[in-house]
Formats: C-alpha cells, sequence, structure tokens
C-alpha cells in the first residue's frame, strides 16, 4: 500500500508495522528519519547481529542470504538497501528481487531507502518494483514540506530547546536554508544555542548566524538590482565571490531568479494566486514562495532584464574576457535599465 507520512507515523505509533519498506522523496531528511523509526522497532542499536545494510545494488545472493537467514537471539531481523536503483537491474535480478520481496519471512523486515536519486517512477522497472513493494509491504513518499509547515516545526523545535522565534522569523528562517530540515534542524540548534534560554531568536541574530546559501544570496541580488540598490547588489557579489562561487554558477542562479520574476508577474496580471502559478510551472513546496515575489516592474522590463542574462552567459562561454568583468558589465545595465 501506498500511504501519506501522517499514515506512516500512526501506524508506527501504533506498532501496525509491515516487513516491506521503500521510502522516497525530495525531503530525504524525513527519509533518514523514517528509515532510523522502523530501525528501532525492528533492530535497536545495540542489536548489532540483527542488522544488516547495502548501500546500492548488492550481489543477489548476498541480499538472499540476509534476508533468509534466522536473526540470532532475537524475534525479528532488519535489512536495509540504501538507494538501490531498479533502472540499473538486469531482467533476471529484478524477476528474482521481486519474488524475495513478494515472500519475506515473517522474522525479517526490509527498507528501501532513497536518498542519493530520485526515483524514474515512470520508467518499467521502477514501477515493477514498486508495484511488488505497495503489494506486499508500505510505499511512502516524503515530499519537500511547506513553507508554513516548517515554519511549525521552526517554532517547535525552539520551543523545545527553550527558545522562542516568531512564524515571521521562522519563515525567514526557512528562506535562508530553502526549506532542506536537514539545515533547519542544525541552524535552529545554534540559534538556540547562542540565544540564552528563554530569549527570543530574532531576525538580527538569524541574519547574524546564519549562512546564506547561494541561491538565497542570488536571489537578494536579483532584487536588488531591480530595486536599484547599487550598493547592495556589489556588496552581495563581493560576498559570493569572495566564497568562491563560480561566475557561471552565480549567473545562472541569476538567471532563474529572473525567471521565477516572469512567472510571477505573468500569473498576478492573469490574477492567478501564487499557489496555482507554483502548481502550473510544478514548483515543490520549497520553492512555491518566490511566485509572491512579484517585482514593482513590468513584463517588458524583466524581458530586458533576461536579454542581458542571456548576452552575459554567452560572453562567459565563448570568450577569456575576465568573468567578474562581465558580471558587474551585466549588472551595471539592468541597473539603469528602465
Amino acid at each position: 500500500m501506498k500511504i501519506t507520512e501522517d499514515a506512516l507515523k500512526d501506524n508506527l505509533k501504533l506498532n501496525k508495522l509491515t516487513n516491506l519498506y521503500y521510502f522516497y522523496g525530495k525531503e530525504v531528511f524525513l527519509v533518514k528519519t523514517y528509515t532510523d523509526r522502523v530501525r528501532e522497532k525492528f533492530a535497536p542499536d545495540s542489536d548489532e547481529f540483527n542488522l544488516v545494510k547495502f548501500a546500492g545494488v548488492p550481489e543477489f545472493d548476498s541480499l538472499e542470504e540476509a534476508i533468509e537467514t534466522l536473526p540470532v537471539f532475537a524475534d525479528r531481523k532488519l535489512v536495509i538497501i540504501s538507494d538501490f536503483d531498479a533502472e540499473k537491474l538486469d531482467a533476471d535480478y529484478l524477476e528474482k528481487a521481486i519474488t524475495l520481496f513478494s515472500d519475506i519471512p515473517e522474522y525479517c523486515a526490509v527498507i528501501i531507502a532513497i536518498t542519493g536519486f530520485e526515483p524514474a517512477l515512470r520508467n518499467a522497472k521502477t514501477k515493477k518494483l514498486l508495484a511488488c513493494v505497495e503489494q506486499s509491504g508500505t510505499v511512502c513518499e516524503f515530499a519537500l514540506l511547506s513553507r508554513p509547515k516548517a515554519a511549525d516545526l521552526i517554532m517547535k523545535k525552539a520551543s523545545r530547546l527553550g527558545c522562542i522565534i516568531s512564524r515571521t522569523n521562522a519563515e525567514h528562517l526557512y528562506d535562508l536554508t530553502l526549506g532542506s530540515l536537514t539545515l533547519i534542524g542544525a541552524e535552529v540548534e545554534k540559534l538556540c544555542a547562542y540565544t540564552e534560554t528563554g530569549g527570543e531568536i530574532t531576525g538580527q541574530v538569524i541574519d547574524l548566524l546564519t549562512p546564506r546559501l547561494t541561491e538565497t544570496s542570488v536571489y537578494e541580488l536579483a532584487s536588488a538590482l531591480t530595486s536599484k540598490n547599487a550598493k547592495t547588489a556589489f556588496r552581495i557579489l563581493d560576498d559570493l565571490m569572495a566564497q568562491n562561487v563560480q561566475a557561471v554558477i552565480i549567473l545562472a542562479s541569476l538567471s532563474g531568479a529572473f525567471v521565477d520574476f516572469y512567472r510571477a508577474k505573468l500569473g498576478k496580471n492573469h490574477r492567478f494566486s501564487p499557489e496555482k502559478i507554483a502548481e502550473d510551472f510544478n514548483y515543490p513546496k520549497n520553492r512555491a514562495w518566490l511566485m509572491k515575489k512579484t517585482l514593482n516592474a513590468d513584463i517588458i522590463y524583466i524581458k530586458k532584464c533576461l536579454a542581458s542574462l542571456y548576452k552575459a552567459d554567452i560572453k562567459l562561454k565563448s570568450t577569456s574576457l575576465n568573468s567578474r568583468t562581465v558580471i558587474e558589465k551585466t549588472m551595471t545595465e539592468i541597473l539603469i535599465l528602465r
């Protein structure tokens, strides 16, 4: 069966277990979290004898032996296979694996945890494997959390650690980390350690301690350019260059930001909601908020900015001009555009 995260959480609380799981999705943090939760049910950390781990596609004989041998001084055992890619299997291996997974002994459980790639859900081999797991066990996809839901988690985690954070600042932290729960968890712990117990995590503290990811910085750069704030724009460029971010990456991210601005503006002009625009363009949940970032500029202006960025991309890839010079010239062009 295929179930939601909430249903999986309830099943684990009630000890409604299956002996075959397939976990995947863009929120890798949750894939790992629920893999650990299932592991605790079948083979706690202290039980080294009854936990077998594989990475990638193991030799079939080794996989079969791990599943079919009896547990040692315990009632159950667990086999975890990380990044088991069905598309890499030949037809014979796939058929034997499906037969094996379809009849796992009662004393054993298997988790297939996908964290290193996105499974090819439309391809025949992956479809066949998922159909097997849905029939014999549990499939759960962990999508990226929405901005409000992630903000709730940030506020709860801060509270558990003895600190307070407003929803506005929780969403600000979400934006800086691009919604990655792995980064969010580490940042909240760091911010709470810096803030005295019972104190508040302010926006000033977040800006002081939380590093901006390249993409986040580039969005701030794009906003500064369109606001005609040259001082801020060139300061952000200095910061990115100091971090040794390649010019081609800065330019590509900047172009992506203006494409987002274009889509948001186009949608707003046609009276679509930000949520509808994000859905139509297949934005993941942690990026849907970008469709609310409309500019006080018209479509023609944004098109001119994209044209300047396109010319700069060609120069970077086809000439020996200094890359920083190319970016600075392009930024100046955008700053003076009307």
